[in-house]
């Protein structure tokens, strides 16, 4: 159960640097909108990690694992998808 807080862990540590590689192109490109939204994001992933952390470090690993898992399982189900979309049609065409 342990590997299954990792895995959960370092999705939705991949999700972070996602939306702050996005947060950060966007203020080099002087973007006109103000991204709140991803920050937000950002802010909410950051605090399910830590609560999960948090539970996990107080021995409620189930607890920690539906914390984790609740916003990791979208986001890699969406990377399965554009892995298969590449692997599929790596054309794009």
């Amino acid at each position: 159960m342990l590997t299954f807080f990792k895995i959960g862990a370092v999705i939705n540590g991949i999700a972070i640097l996602i939306a702050f590689i996005h947060l950060v192109v966007d203020a080099i490109e002087q973007s006109t909108t103000d991204n709140v939204v991803i920050t937000l994001i950002i802010v909410a992933y950051i605090a399910l990690l830590t609560l999960g952390y948090f539970l996990k470090l107080h021995n409620h690993l189930k607890a920690a694992l539906i914390v984790i898992w609740v916003p990791a399982f979208p986001v890699a189900l969406m990377g399965i998808v554009f892995l298969l979309l590449i692997i599929i049609n790596p054309d794009f065409k």
